[in-house]
């Protein structure tokens, strides 16, 4: 879903040529980095083994 949205958003900024809407896009993606990372912490507190065990199964981006 995050590699879309870079992907989409960042197609957007190359068809509007706009310098400052991909420095935008760039700073979206590593928020939503930092986001996805607070989030892994917030479970691995709550769900312990259990989401670890998730974490191996499934890939973070793709």
């Amino acid at each position: 879903m995050y590699v879309a949205y870079f992907i989409c958003f960042m197609g957007m900024a190359l068809l509007v040529q706009s310098l400052v809407l991909a420095a935008v896009v760039v700073v979206f993606q590593v928020s939503a980095h930092w986001i996805i990372l607070a989030e892994e912490r917030w479970c691995l507190e709550n769900f312990g083994a259990e989401y670890r065990r998730y974490m191996g199964e499934v890939r973070r981006y793709l």
